[in-house]
């Protein structure tokens, strides 16, 4: 699958089609090696453990991207890392399938997130605890059009989340919601460059592998 990118700059061109021919599962896999390369000094003495989250949600596309995708169901899973002292290192990789906005054509389209990030939650009592989180990523969205040739589009984004997390024991059920901002020029490419808003609101299940 080809993946472009609208950017004028040639070097980013090239750094952003040698992403696209990268394996579906090579930003996870990068998030994890980059953690697990990080010296232990790096957080004390906190133990990292490892956690695997699959989630479901709903995609919500905002103004003008909302004026061209409709409200669609999200799946996905996250792959965390605990630092300590409520901090994680993230990686989360979702599938949406979506379709554009036509009173007499509507078109399916496909779209594929990859996100690189870190979370912070506040410490709680031992036991079931509730905590707030917070965190911040960056990542990569691919977009396809089912119902066209058209190739395949992938931009660069952004993200800001907020949500709450119910734990006890090696499990914790997670509401979460994150707020993107990306880089857009259309389905086939061929627009000027603007910038979309959209979210994800999604209900995950957490399991500590430790």
């Amino acid at each position: 699958m080809t993946m472009h990118l609208g950017w004028h700059d040639d070097h980013v061109v090239r750094y952003v089609h040698s992403l696209g021919r990268a394996a579906i599962w090579g930003p996870a896999v990068a998030a994890l090696i980059l953690v697990l390369s990080c010296p232990s000094r790096a957080v004390g003495q906190a133990s990292r453990v490892p956690e695997f989250r699959p989630f479901v949600g709903t995609y919500v596309p905002t103004g003008k991207h909302g004026d061209l995708l409709d409200r669609a169901m999200a799946v996905g899973a996250q792959a965390a890392l605990e630092l300590g002292r409520g901090a994680h290192a993230v990686a989360a990789l979702s599938w949406i399938p979506t379709e554009r906005r036509s009173p007499t054509d509507p078109q399916r389209v496909e779209m594929a997130q990859f996100d690189l990030g870190a979370e912070w939650l506040t410490a709680g009592a031992p036991g079931w605890r509730v905590s707030p989180l917070l965190g911040a990523g960056v990542g990569l969205r691919a977009y396809r059009d089912r119902d066209s040739a058209s190739p395949s589009q992938a931009n660069l984004a952004g993200y800001g989340s907020l949500g709450v997390e119910v734990a006890g024991g090696r499990v914790a059920l997670r509401l979460e919601g994150r707020d993107y901002v990306t880089a857009f020029r259309g389905l086939a490419g061929g627009e000027g460059t603007s910038v979309r808003n959209d979210a994800t609101i999604i209900v995950a299940l957490g399991y500590h592998m430790r």
